[in-house]
């Protein structure tokens, strides 16, 4: 394993092409990019460039500014300019002093709306960074600056325009990764950081994907001013709590995933806790993921990032300078004891759960313990074992999932697919020749009913993303991992199934497996209370899994130099960089193959077209992706112009 090292951090594709995007673009602004208005002519007029919303052009457009409204106006006012007939809205982007269009020519803006600018133009210089990096539109970005409404100045506060000075020598800014352990509060370790920044009458954004209030709150004990994004209850309190933390210094702004984008009049800090949750991964375009939002608006702002989780992600290790890690012996004492139970040689009979898990929780009930038994699927099964020697069936090519082939017409022999390269194998058994086949994993219902059946006497409640039982009073909790979020400690912890978590249809499948297991880890019982049975109990068929010993000893570096060698030798990220893009509409398929080809004659390797439906997707993967992107940003552009739905995820969270 190689780890290229440059001034203390991991260089992946994504942290090259980060890099040097914020170099350009701030090269690019200064020192010529004036907040107010440049007077183009004797009149007292200047000229604005509008970028349009929803207009998907790469190039703002020239309007007039009459000298009534020039007091007004500021990069980053919204305001109403004539478009192709109608009336539109768009934001100021900037003040050319000139236009290759003649004056006489220029049409006017009409309006100011608000008498407050959304984002100055530092904040601008991060938007068309991000912007170009997950290849979206810049009005996409900047709608997330905007507040619910318009922006109104309350009371005698002016906002802060002060503009911080710049990194522009390193572009990127000082990050620091606090690992914490499984069950430590994750805002412990930079409750010190935030104080810090506060007492220096700087701002820190606190972005908190699961329990901003429950964050908040933690910030006022330690006598922090905080201002909660998630505790308002209407636009206009959405909209007056913006405009405080916009015109506010020495201030925690708390909030979720959207928090990043928060204007705030000093910043000094952007803190993202848990930074693995997958809800940090916005969905719709652009599909940004707030680390990275985070490490952007930093450098464009001279603020700095701290980052913490209980499982650092690969990402989070290429920012970081610093890796703040707990103690060794304190780690391994905060990590439950783990028991690793192989079923390959029970018998085909057997139930959900073995027979030694069964008898563990039962004896844990019978002391008036509380159990979660976890499976992460509500849904049909992902992998298959041979009915007669129950060995896992998987692919002699990538030793990914098989499943039944779909579509065996009456007749045909029935094969196995797998599910991760698609490949086709003969449905015998290489070991024993059976071909008897035997789907793996039940969902959370069928589950329950045997939780069920083997404890009569105890309550049982499930929980998944829909239910909204309540797990109070549960003995048992039979739950997905939105179970993790809504229990606390408990007595015991089964993972039922970690062969569908290996085996899931994902090339960072094992990654995603490590993440979840150590989240169960922390509502397990430590190795600290000295109990005289594991806390963590692990169900597999697999006669050796991955980071079984990291597992053991609770090391999440053994786990990550065991993933990272897997992604090395397979060409995933950090090592590249990844897009999937799906095309929605009459022949997806057509526009699909060609940004395909689009993409190959740049050097990246592609895989797909997959169609499903009315829509056909892309996987594209390059290690120097800056002439890939163009071309997929190419035939994007040439498939919207088509009136085809065109939908692009950099950096998604699952590779299936």
């Amino acid at each position: 394993m190689t780890w290229a090292l440059e001034e203390g951090r991991l260089l992946g594709a994504p942290a090259r092409v980060l890099r040097e995007l914020v170099a350009t673009e701030l090269n690019q602004c200064q020192p010529d990019m004036p907040d107010a208005p440049v007077l183009f002519a004797d009149d007292g007029s200047a000229i604005a460039a509008v970028t349009i919303d929803r207009l998907p052009a790469a190039e703002a457009f020239h309007y007039l500014v009459d000298q009534g409204l020039l007091a007004r106006l500021s990069i980053g006012s919204i305001v109403r300019v004539p478009f192709r007939g109608r009336s539109v809205r768009g934001w100021i982007t900037g003040f050319p002093g000139h236009s290759d269009i003649a004056a006489g020519k220029l049409r006017p803006v009409k309006a100011v709306l608000g008498d407050m600018p959304v984002f100055n133009g530092h904040d601008l210089v991060a938007a068309r960074v991000i912007s170009r990096y997950y290849l979206g539109g810049l009005w996409q970005v900047l709608r997330h600056f905007q507040p619910p409404g318009l922006p109104v100045r309350t009371g005698s506060v002016e906002p802060q325009t002060s503009r911080p000075a710049l990194r522009a020598e390193n572009c990127l800014p000082r990050v620091d990764l606090y690992e914490v352990a499984p069950a430590e509060e994750a805002l412990s370790s930079v409750f010190d950081l935030i104080q810090s920044c506060i007492a220096d009458q700087r701002s820190a954004i606190v972005v908190d994907p699961v329990a901003p209030t429950l964050t908040a709150s933690r910030l006022r004990r330690h006598g922090v001013p905080v201002i909660d994004l998630t505790a308002c209850r209407s636009q206009t309190e959405e909209r007056l709590a913006w405009i405080d933390a916009a015109t506010r210094d020495g201030v925690a702004v708390v909030g979720g995933r959207s928090a990043v984008f928060q204007h705030v009049g000093n910043p000094g800090l952007f803190v993202v806790v848990d930074e693995t949750n997958p809800s940090l991964k916005e969905q719709s375009s652009p599909c940004y993921h707030a680390r990275e939002v985070a490490v952007v608006r930093a450098a464009c702002l001279g603020a700095d990032v701290a980052l913490t989780s209980a499982s650092p992600s690969f990402e989070a290790r290429i920012w970081a300078a610093d890796v703040r890690r707990p103690e060794p012996s304190a780690r391994r004492r905060g990590w439950p004891a783990v028991e690793i139970i192989h079923r390959q040689d029970e018998p085909p009979t057997g139930g959900i759960l073995s027979e030694g898990a069964v008898a563990r929780a039962r004896r844990v009930l019978e002391q008036g313990g509380r159990i979660l038994l976890f499976l992460n699927r509500a849904g049909e099964a992902r992998a298959t074992r041979c009915g007669a020697c129950l060995r896992l069936r998987t692919c002699d090519a990538c030793g990914g999932a098989l499943l039944p082939e779909r579509g065996t017409r009456p007749g045909q022999d029935r094969r196995l697919a797998c599910t991760s390269c698609q490949a086709i194998l003969p449905i015998t058994c290489a070991h024993c020749g059976s071909a008897k086949v035997k789907r793996l994993g039940a969902g959370t219902r069928a589950l329950a009913r045997e939780a069920e059946h083997l404890f009569p006497r105890n309550s049982i409640v499930t929980v998944d993303r829909e239910s909204r039982s309540s797990v109070d009073l549960a003995d048992v909790i039979v739950g997905t991992e939105a179970a993790f979020w809504r229990t606390g400690a408990l007595d015991l912890v089964v993972v039922v199934d970690l062969d569908s978590l290996l085996l899931a249809p994902d090339a960072t499948a094992v990654e995603n497996a490590w993440r979840l297991l150590v989240r169960a880890a922390a509502h397990a019982p430590p190795r600290a209370d000295n109990r005289p049975y594991a806390g963590m109990l692990i169900q597999t068929y697999m006669p050796e899994i991955p980071f079984s010993a990291a597992l053991v000893d609770g090391d999440p570096e053994k786990a990550a130099s065991e993933i990272l060698d897997d992604r090395e030798s397979n060409r995933l990220p950090p090592f590249v960089r990844c897009a999937r893009v799906t095309v929605t509409g009459e022949n997806s398929s057509t526009w699909a193959r060609n940004i395909a080809q689009l993409a190959r004659s740049c050097g990246a390797q592609v895989l797909g077209p997959d169609e499903s439906g009315s829509s056909s997707r892309v996987l594209v993967l390059s290690s120097e992706p800056a002439e890939a992107w163009k071309s997929v940003a190419l035939g994007a552009s040439e498939a919207r112009s088509a009136g085809r739905k065109v939908r692009i995820e950099v950096d998604p969270s699952r590779l299936e």
